[in-house]
This record gives C-alpha cells, sequence and structure tokens, in this order.
C-alpha cells in the first residue's frame, strides 16, 4: 500500500506537513485581522477579555504566544495545518461574540514555521509588535501571551511548559 501521507480514520488528516524543500514544520504563525482595519481590543479589560478566548481555544490546538498588535492578532501554535485553521476560526468566532465585534475578519494568514530559530524569531517578533507599530496602548502585555510565560498572570499553566518543550 502506498503511503500517501494520510492518515486513515473517520476524516483524512495530513500525518506530517512539510514545507517546499520537505522540512517538517514546526508550528504556524497566525495572522488575523477585521476586515475595515479597526482595532479588536484596545483598553486592559478588553484586551484581558480577549485574551482569555485566545487562550481558551489555543490550549487543545498548541497555542505558544499570541499578541494583539495595532490592528490585528498574532498567534502562533503548534498543530497540524487543519488544527491551525480550526483555531484560527473558533478564535475569530469567539472574539466576535465576546467582545462584541460586528465587523468579520478578513481571510487569516497561517504562515508556516519551519525551524526551531524561525519559531523563536517569530516569538520575539510578537512581544514587540508595539514597537513595530509604534502603538503604546498595552505597555502591560494585558494582551499578550508575556504575563503567562513569565508567571504574572495565572489561568494558563500550561502555556509556558508549552513553550519551553518547543524552543
Amino acid at each position: 500500500m502506498q503511503d500517501d501521507g494520510f492518515e486513515r480514520g473517520s476524516r483524512s488528516v495530513r500525518a506530517r506537513w512539510e514545507l517546499e524543500d520537505g522540512s517538517p514544520v514546526v508550528g504556524y504563525h497566525i495572522t488575523m485581522r477585521l476586515l475595515y482595519d479597526t482595532g479588536i481590543a484596545r483598553k486592559p479589560a478588553a484586551l484581558r477579555k480577549a485574551s482569555s478566548v485566545v487562550l481558551r481555544h489555543g490550549e487543545d490546538r498548541g497555542l505558544l504566544a499570541y499578541s494583539f498588535a495595532d490592528t490585528h492578532l498574532h498567534s502562533v501554535v503548534t498543530c497540524d495545518r487543519i488544527d491551525a485553521g480550526k483555531f484560527a476560526l473558533y478564535t475569530e468566532a469567539g472574539l466576535r461574540k465576546r467582545m462584541h465585534i460586528r465587523v468579520p475578519f478578513e481571510r487569516c494568514r497561517i504562515r508556516p514555521i519551519g525551524s526551531e530559530r524561525y519559531l523563536g524569531n517569530t516569538l520575539r517578533y510578537l512581544f514587540r509588535q508595539g514597537e513595530h507599530h509604534g502603538t503604546t496602548f498595552d505597555r502591560a502585555h494585558d494582551g499578550t501571551s508575556l504575563p503567562d510565560l513569565i508567571g504574572l498572570r495565572v489561568g494558563a499553566p500550561w502555556l509556558a511548559e508549552r513553550v519551553v518543550e518547543a524552543i
């Protein structure tokens, strides 16, 4: 029987995702933005509420990190491509519901991460979004996973361990 890269079961799932050069994908960098480029969350309480949505949908889908930036959300997951898409879909729906967002999201951007080095660079990129965009609305990082990773926020004890394992 030919190995076509799919597992057998109730549905076909790509067993191992690869980059064009054949190297394995270690994760996905997902960017989500609203259709009209308005902010998803800007105030501390809204950023904390939005963070809870991301954490809820990311726990079972390999979430490593996230950051609400100027007008969009960056996140990194270590799962297969199908679950990365589900994470984006459910997170967008959860944000629209919990944050009372009436504007639809653009089609999300899901980019493969092909190495541990690229993964580390992507994580650094996520946490420097305020500097990158010249915004100061989230000085306490309420809209990022950084407080969870350094023990300043409880609620996602699994996150720090997952990042250590991935890098």
